[in-house]
């Protein structure tokens, strides 16, 4: 894997900047998104775009953000997939 991208998401909803950073990440190389949520399944047809190669799911305990959270699982996917970029 060469990019990640992390995907933003409010409400239930994916937030259009994700769609942008895939577009991004295509010029660099493959495109990983990873779609951290208390139900990333919900979210996985929103991010299933093209030039997306991979989609990484990582089930968070709430609905509410919690930074903290978000945190280790975007450092444990860092740390296994070892991306050359993160958007």
């Amino acid at each position: 894997m060469n990019v990640l991208v992390v995907t933003e998401h409010l409400r239930g909803e994916v937030r259009d900047v994700t769609r942008e950073l895939v577009t991004a990440g295509r010029s660099i190389g493959p495109v990983t998104v990873a779609v951290v949520a208390r139900d990333p399944s919900s979210l996985v047809a929103a991010v299933d775009v093209e030039g997306v190669d991979e989609i990484v799911t990582v089930a968070a305990g709430r609905d509410e953000f919690e930074n903290d959270t978000y945190q280790q699982a975007i450092e444990a996917l860092i740390a296994a997939r070892r991306p050359r970029v993160v958007l």
